[in-house]
């Protein structure tokens, strides 16, 4: 769980020969009827079921043959930067790596059923059954969790998460957490802050078309599904920033970072992030510097202040402001608590969001 950020291409950075057995060199294929056309962005991500290993070798042959349907085979592994399946043919094999997911065409056979891979086999591939609730893989800019089927304030949201937060903790009193209890809730309270954005706020009134008295809500979700003005826009970044900013703990900046999994260690601009005015401004992750996050009234005498984000922590040493790397102070935490410790902490404060976003009590 404290696996940094990914590469600038969106692929996982590749540790497998640091971890694997020397002859584990797999990939996994599933089988799909895809026709004459890519797969689409929302197809659900394979299953369990449906893997099948393939050492990179054999595979490599494989996309070289020729199929029943065309002069060539290609096989599909998702994008995360995209947000999108793109090709890989039998030029592209140096980019697989073991443990790689890739979707053939059920046409372009590869399977046998009685022995199973076999790269000669030119016969239909029977796919396995998909479960019908199966999620699509997610892009660097996915934000499923705010994408419902409800709309909901933010003030609702954040609190239902801080109740879920402490009622895990109470579960799991016989742990020792000692000062990490208080901000995990005050993380589980204050995580999503950074959706007072006004690049967030827009893309919620977007989808919920709304005016009127709903002008002055602050949203934390809204049905329907539309991608931010600001490519690779994470709000979870501006939580984090803002945190800091404000005199929180590390361990608080942290945990409001990487609730969505899409910010850990460190922070860096991706490809195809819009630049700000002044030209030489510092951004990242839709994020620049000098944006105005408002004051969010969490209820219960619990108000953040306007607050100007300041990117200066993403650059490595010390800034110009006197603050420390964000960088530094994750490393100088993971130290500090161990990194299973922070990665339990981590799992805490996403299974509470996940479980106020599944059963909401409080929505519009």
């Amino acid at each position: 769980m404290l696996h940094d950020t990914r590469d600038l291409s969106g692929y996982d950075l590749d540790i497998s020969r640091f971890v694997r057995e020397g002859d584990e060199r797999d990939v996994l294929v599933a089988w799909r009827e895809l026709g004459e056309t890519s797969p689409a962005a929302q197809t659900p991500s394979p299953s369990r079921d449906e893997l099948c290993p393939v050492p990179i070798w054999d595979f490599r042959e494989f996309l070289e043959g020729v199929s029943r349907s065309r002069a060539f085979r290609a096989a599909w592994t998702w994008n995360a930067l995209d947000g999108s399946w793109g090709p890989i043919g039998a030029r592209d094999t140096e980019r697989l790596a073991p443990g790689t997911v890739l979707l053939v065409n059920a046409m372009d056979g590869g399977y046998d059923p009685q022995r199973g891979w076999d790269s000669q086999s030119t016969s239909p591939v029977v796919p396995v059954p998909t479960f019908q609730g199966h999620r699509a893989e997610e892009g660097l800019d996915d934000d499923p969790l705010s994408s419902p089927s409800y709309a909901q304030t933010l003030v609702a949201h954040s609190r239902e998460v801080e109740a879920e937060a402490n009622q895990v903790l109470c579960a799991l009193e016989n742990l020792a957490f000692g000062d990490s209890r208080s901000d995990l809730l005050i993380a589980a309270l204050h995580h999503d802050i950074g959706k007072a954005h006004p690049v967030f706020q827009h893309t919620m009134r977007r989808q919920l078309r709304s005016g009127g008295n709903s002008s002055c809500l602050l949203f934390a979700k809204s049905p329907g599904f539309a991608r931010h003005e600001r490519p690779h826009f994470r709000h979870e970044l501006a939580s984090a920033l803002a945190l800091l900013q404000m005199g929180y703990s590390n361990l608080v900046a942290y945990l409001a970072a990487c609730h969505h999994g899409k910010v850990r260690l460190s922070i860096r601009a991706l490809p195809g992030e819009t630049r700000p005015d002044p030209v030489g401004a510092k951004f990242a992750r839709g994020v620049h510097d000098g944006d105005v996050l408002p004051a969010v009234d969490l209820g219960s005498g619990n108000r953040t202040t306007e607050t100007t984000l300041d990117l200066e922590p993403m650059l490595l040493g010390r800034g110009s402001n006197a603050q420390t790397s964000w960088l530094d102070r994750m490393v100088r935490l993971r130290d500090l608590l161990g990194p299973f410790r922070l990665a339990y902490l981590e799992a805490l404060i996403r299974a509470a969001d996940e479980r106020a976003s599944r059963f909401p009590k409080e929505t519009l």
